[in-house]
């Protein structure tokens, strides 16, 4: 099950309470995190804010890992966004679970089959820069 594709209709209804959030440029539209934070929540997912590196310390790991100073930009960006994702997606998570789940964090469907892989052919991806 992809939570980043294959979205429902009724995912990219409004939460409740969260119009007065402000969010980042980076967002564009605030339809998409709502349509991600609703599949996760329906999904059982819980989306907590302590999943990310700080930016100093992506950063600190691409110097380390050689990356050129355009290349050590990117990776502060990309952790940023990641940082705001992660931020963002759990205050919303918050504000559904309390006002269409009475406070309650849905449990995932018994009808739902998650297919299991064979991670044994799994590589690592190399960068390509």
């Amino acid at each position: 099950m992809n939570v980043l594709k294959d979205y429902l209709e009724s995912d990219y209804a409004p939460i409740p309470y969260t119009k007065n959030i402000w969010l980042p440029k980076c967002f564009n539209d605030r339809k998409f995190l709502t349509a991600y934070v609703r599949k996760s929540t329906r999904l059982g997912i819980w989306l907590t804010n302590d999943i990310c590196l700080p930016v100093w310390e992506s950063v600190k790991n691409a110097k380390e890992a050689g990356f050129s100073k355009k290349q050590q930009r990117e990776v502060a960006e990309w952790s940023k966004q990641s940082n705001y994702l992660a931020k963002y997606a759990a205050l919303f998570q918050q504000k559904l679970i309390e006002v269409e789940y009475q406070g309650i964090m849905p449990s995932r469907s018994q009808t739902q089959s998650y297919d299991l892989i064979d991670c044994s052919e799994a590589t690592i991806a190399s960068y390509t820069y």
